[in-house]
């Protein structure tokens, strides 16, 4: 009688350990993938960084320097920058009207390096009042698309004439 229950202690033991391994084997591979919630949010919060966010707001020192006038931090002016009060999405959008694109996407770049996650791919484009579209930021991690989630925002700014200008089309796109 005591094999018998060593045999059944032994095929209890074994179904333990296979119930363990696969929890475990489940666990794992759903650990690492972002829900689409998380894609929703993170696009959210991407559009919301760049259309609440002043240019003034931003201390970095490179990007102080493009439109200040005296101060700390103001090294060594350069005045590329007209006016600091406007959004980010905003000045984009005035220096892409200026046909001043590859500086628009210099600053962009800078600006978004820190912000992505290494699981996340993204891009941000601007398509101006005629149709033409922007690639602003490309950080593309992978080519196969899931979860993908587009927020757009329209932007307009005012001018050097005191006019304002647009609308301009601001469009996130987040994937994994």
């Amino acid at each position: 009688m005591n094999r018998k229950g060593l045999f059944f202690t032994i095929d209890a033991i074994i179904a333990l350990i296979v119930l363990t391994i696969g929890v475990v084997t489940v666990f794992v591979i759903f650990t690492g993938q972002p829900l689409r919630e998380q894609t929703a949010l993170y696009a959210n919060d991407l559009m919301g960084f760049f259309h609440n966010t002043r240019v003034q707001d931003i201390r970095e020192g490179w990007l102080v320097n493009l439109w200040c006038d005296q101060g700390p931090e103001c090294t060594m002016p350069t005045h590329n920058l007209t006016s600091p009060q406007q959004t980010l999405l905003a000045t984009f959008a005035q220096l892409i009207s200026e046909d001043r694109t590859s500086f628009a996407q210099f600053i962009a770049r800078n600006l978004s390096i820190g912000l992505v996650q290494q699981q996340f791919s993204w891009n941000m484009s601007i398509v101006d009042p005629n149709g033409r579209d922007t690639l602003l930021v490309d950080h593309t991690q992978t080519i196969r698309v899931t979860n993908l989630i587009a927020t757009k925002s329209i932007v307009y700014f005012v001018n050097a004439n005191h006019s304002l200008e647009g609308p301009y089309v601001a469009q996130i796109d987040v994937w994994q």
